[in-house]
C-alpha cells in the first residue's frame, strides 16, 4: 500500500508540473523518466545495498555531530531557555522555536 501510495505522489506531482507548465511541447518525456529512474535507483541503493545504508547512516552521524555543536552553542548563549530547566521556567510550555530551531538553521552553508 505504501508503494502504492507513493507511486500516485509522483503522478500527482508530474501531472501538477505538466498542468501548470507554460511550454508543455518542450517537456522531454526521456529526460522526465531518467530522472525518476535515477530517483528510484539511489533509493534502493541507499535502502537495500549495504554500503549505501552505510553511507547514509554515516551522514546521519555526521548531522548528528553539527548539530550537538549547535546544541552546546545553543545552551552557551541561551543558558536555560535551551535545557530541560526551560520547562520549569516557562511552566511546560514547550521550546522557544528561537532558540532551539534557529541556531541549526544558521549552520546551514550558504
Amino acid at each position: 500500500m505504501d508503494i502504492m501510495r507513493s507511486l500516485l505522489g509522483m503522478v500527482v506531482l508530474l501531472a501538477i508540473a505538466f498542468a501548470l507548465s507554460v511550454n508543455k511541447k518542450r517537456i522531454s518525456i526521456r529526460t522526465v523518466g531518467a530522472a525518476l529512474l535515477l530517483q528510484i535507483v539511489i533509493g534502493g541503493v541507499m535502502l537495500y545495498f549495504p554500503p549505501g545504508k552505510w553511507l547514509v547512516e554515516q551522514a546521519a552521524l555526521g548531522v548528528h555531530k553539527v548539530m550537538s555543536y549547535s546544541d552546546a552553542g545553543s545552551a552557551f548563549i541561551f543558558g536555560s531557555l535551551v535545557g530541560p530547566k526551560m520547562d520549569v521556567l516557562f511552566d511546560g510550555a514547550g521550546f522557544i522555536f528561537a532558540f532551539r530551531v534557529l541556531p541549526a538553521i544558521i549552520l546551514l552553508p550558504r
